[in-house]
């Protein structure tokens, strides 16, 4: 070992033990390369803590390396999702544990670090580990600690005759002091989200107490967040709203500009974490040095909270994965658990997890944190980190709907006392939906517009995560085709098939033939009955053709019957007859003996007069010996008018009697016409998604379950209907939503 720790000689042993038996004994031609990803991007204040640690090991060592990535914060999770669904994950990467780590581990995907279940443990700050710990096994080893505090401007308080506010109602009247004399209360960059969560978060502990969001986190717990102290949190803050105790703004300012206001003296408190000091720093040094200091937050009157009790964890923390080298947890140890690393994370301002080393503290605001860390009466994870990930992203929009008073601080609490209940808070898998979907025997897609795959990489990324199917929108369908009689675009149907055939996954053909989205040479065109079978012929013979064996199921024909049940008046039926049907799917199968040929239509899922139409439109295809392979449903649905499950139930049975399978094909459900808060729509569309996923696993015909695209960000439902909406499981920043959950849980058989 190279560099010598100064702490003790035990933890030099430790590590050194540490060193023998994970590192090779003999140097090696090609370094061990183990890769790390990390948050610390440049300009961020931990940036040159981490890098030095890295650079200082690779160094020291020669059969042993670090490869490190730096990941913007935001884009960490949906690139790690996207990196184990294909195999790739990095070695070592970042985490804040709780329940986003533990849905890792529970799906296999982070090992547990031994050397932290004995004795380097006690080379850690007490508490430091916990977050990280689950089932008595660690599965981090911590860099920082992190605590939330009300970071003040003493020197206002003091200009303005103000006390620092150690309850809750002394706090609302120093908002409204401070309002009066013209100066902002409290910093918050709301946009964000997790900044005003942390006000949620420290009401709940403090009216709760600790035990209360324990038992709210614990997955065994049947009734999770229906304490009061939830609701009553939620009355709190919108008590602070309503005393004006944030800058106008606040919902639509972010973080950075709520930290400018504060360091720039024009406002006077701001909740935020121990890293708001290096940013406050590089706004006003002096002004940081010689006026801010940080308080806890302030006791609830009959709260049963502690004073003491602090919303932490770790700041950045490091999880293994199964895949990493054997020589990985020895390296992390040698690296993060040095006296070199200690000394760096204290004096650049931070909070070390590697304990002994608060006298190196020179910043006093970083001293006085450690001292409020260190005696804490108890640290809570913040939950936005310890819960599963749709339902954090739900608390964070539950919390922003109580800041801009969109909902009621009792259906707040509801909307998350449901979805808690719904949605296991630490789900047994974590794996994609392809990866659950393979598992039960069915395949899981989507639909795909060729120009986001082209240009956006975070909807490739997910799609080839997500999904193992995949339905052209519009590439496949005549008039995107055809632009003549006598000639094909194929360009970006193929770049679709291709994207497809790289990432393992199967192609449905939509649509072969419909009476929308036609080229206008054969809308405006004036066709015999001869011409226009030649026409439809050589369309399903060159189509199908070009992708024999490329494409698995066609939809031959699309939305023959009209709403009423009636056949649908379109330029096929008058123009050659109800038997176009019939020729469709006999020239599709001449074309591709292999492809499934479907049948597919909207508003037939359930039971009614549409239907019974579709239904006897098939069963006479069948018992006329006509080629065809199944029924796809396309389930355009709404919150308002959720399906009956026991009569679509009822439709796939009656089908898959005539021997047909069938399929959802196009799935969205609109949430415009619902009742409630946002996040009480997005928990009914969860539950729609998920009882139709549950219906299709359990009816034996049911293959396919596809949705009609997967993010909010390109969805035609607002464009069709007029009205704002977000029909889908990811939003338009491709954050899962309780809908995701639904589906992936309903997939792993829950």
């Amino acid at each position: 070992m190279t560099h010598i720790s100064l702490r003790t000689l035990p933890l030099i042993a430790l590590v050194l033990s540490l060193f023998v038996t994970g590192f090779p004994a003999t140097a090696q031609e090609q370094p061990v390369t183990i890769t790390l990803w990390h948050i610390a991007t440049e300009g961020d204040p931990f940036r040159p803590v981490l890098q030095g640690a890295i650079d200082r090991f690779n160094a020291a060592q020669s059969d042993v390396r670090f490869e490190a990535t730096a990941i913007p914060n935001e884009q960490l999770g949906d690139q790690l999702r996207a990196a184990i669904a294909e195999n790739r994950q990095p070695d070592v990467f970042q985490t804040w544990g709780g329940g986003q780590l533990k849905m890792l581990v529970d799906a296999g995907i982070a090992r547990p670090i031994a050397a932290l279940s004995g004795e380097a443990a006690r080379w850690f700050v007490p508490n430091a580990l916990a977050p990280s710990t689950f089932n008595g096994q660690r599965y981090a080893v911590p860099a920082n600690l992190a605590g939330v505090f009300l970071w003040a401007n003493l020197d206002l308080f003091a200009q303005h005759n103000v006390l620092p506010p150690a309850t809750w109602s002394a706090f609302l009247d120093a908002c409204r002091a401070f309002r009066q004399a013209g100066v902002t209360p409290v910093a918050l960059g709301n946009r964000d989200r997790w900044t005003g969560a942390f006000w949620f978060d420290y009401l709940a502990l403090r009216l709760g107490g600790a035990p209360v969001l324990a038992d709210a986190v614990d997955p065994a717990n049947p009734a999770p967040f229906t304490n009061p102290a939830f609701g009553e949190a939620g009355r709190r803050l919108q008590e602070a709203v309503s005393a004006g105790c944030f800058q106008d703004g606040f919902n639509s300012a972010d973080y950075g500009s709520a930290q400018q206001l504060l360091a720039s003296g024009q406002a006077a408190m701001q909740l935020q974490g121990d890293w708001n000091l290096g940013g406050l720093k590089q706004v006003n040094a002096e002004l940081v040095a010689n006026s801010i200091g940080v308080l806890p937050f302030p006791a609830v009157e009959g709260g049963q909270g502690g004073a003491g009790d602090l919303l932490g964890g770790t700041g950045q923390a490091f999880a293994v994965s199964v895949s990493a080298p054997p020589e990985t947890e020895a390296a992390l140890l040698d690296m993060l658990a040095s006296h070199e690393f200690g000394l760096s994370v204290a004096q650049a301002g931070f909070l070390p997890a590697v304990a002994g080393y608060e006298a190196q503290m020179t910043d006093p605001v970083s001293q006085t944190m450690a001292t409020m860390l260190a005696e804490a009466s108890a640290v809570q994870l913040y939950l936005d980190q310890s819960l599963a990930p749709s339902l954090a992203q739900l608390h964070l929009d539950n919390t922003f709907a109580l800041f801009e008073n969109s909902t009621t601080p009792e259906q707040a609490a509801q909307t998350l006392a449901r979805a808690a209940a719904y949605t296991p808070l630490a789900a047994q898998d974590d794996s994609p939906l392809r990866v659950l979907a393979e598992a039960q025997g069915i395949a899981v897609g989507a639909a795909v517009s060729v120009t986001p795959l082209r240009h956006d990489s975070r909807y490739a990324e997910t799609l080839a995560r997500e999904f193992n199917l995949i339905t052209p929108e519009t590439e496949m369908k005549m008039g995107p085709l055809r632009p003549s009689r006598d000639s094909y675009d194929f360009d970006d149907a193929d770049a679709i098939v291709a994207f497809a055939e790289t990432n393992g996954m199967q192609v449905r053909g939509h649509a072969l033939v419909w009476h929308n989205q036609q080229p206008g040479w054969l809308e405006q065109g004036n066709f015999s009955r001869e011409e226009l079978m030649e026409i439809l012929r050589d369309h399903i013979y060159t189509v199908v053709g070009r992708y024999q064996g490329r494409v698995a199921a066609w939809d031959v024909v699309n939305e023959a019957i009209a709403d009423d049940g009636s056949m649908r008046d379109n330029l096929w039926l008058r123009g050659i007859g109800p038997e176009y049907i019939d020729l469709a799917f006999q020239w599709a199968r001449e074309a591709d003996p292999n492809a499934l040929l479907f049948y597919n239509d909207y508003d037939a899922e359930g039971l009614g007069a549409k239907s019974d139409a579709v239904y006897q439109l098939v069963a006479g295809l069948v018992g006329r010996g006509v080629p065809i392979d199944g029924v796809g449903m396309q389930m355009h649905v709404s919150i308002g008018e959720p399906p009956r499950v026991d009569d679509v139930r009822a439709n796939m049975e009656r089908l898959a009697a005539l021997g047909l399978q069938v399929q959802i094909t196009e799935m969205d459900v609109q949430i415009q016409d619902g009742s409630g808060s946002e996040p009480e729509r997005f928990a009914a569309q969860a539950q729609v998604y998920g009882d139709i996923a549950r219906l299709c696993l359990q009816v034996d015909a049911c293959t396919a379950f596809v949705l009609w695209g997967f993010t909010d960000q390109y969805t035609w439902i607002p464009g069709y209907t007029g009205n704002p909406d977000a029909p889908l499981p990811f939003d338009a920043q491709y954050r899962p939503k309780p809908a995701y959950e639904a589906l992936q849980r309903a997939l792993a058989g829950g």
